[in-house]
């Protein structure tokens, strides 16, 4: 099929007229993308953030946990077996 040279001459015709919209389209979707990055950007750190109080709650709870342990340990299990008998 041959390309009609009526439509070339009219497709460039319109083009000068579309360059305004085109650039305002172009500017609009480049300040969506630049309010989305510094959106995400934000989002980021705050769940870095997060993530590291979580790593402290974490490893606070670790040592509570130790420290129980290691007071379980030293009262002889005779001791808990009675304790246990009191409650009830």
């Amino acid at each position: 099929m041959a390309s009609n040279p009526i439509r070339a001459e009219v497709s460039q015709l319109r083009k000068p007229a579309e360059q305004p919209e085109l650039a305002e389209e172009l500017a609009r979707q480049t300040e969506e993308v630049l309010r989305l990055r510094d959106l995400l950007i934000a989002k980021d750190l705050e769940l870095g953030a997060t993530r590291g109080r979580a790593a402290e709650l974490e490893a606070q709870s670790l040592k509570m946990l130790n420290l129980a342990a290691h007071l379980r340990s030293l009262v002889p299990g005779v001791v808990w077996a009675l304790v246990a008998k009191l409650r009830r």
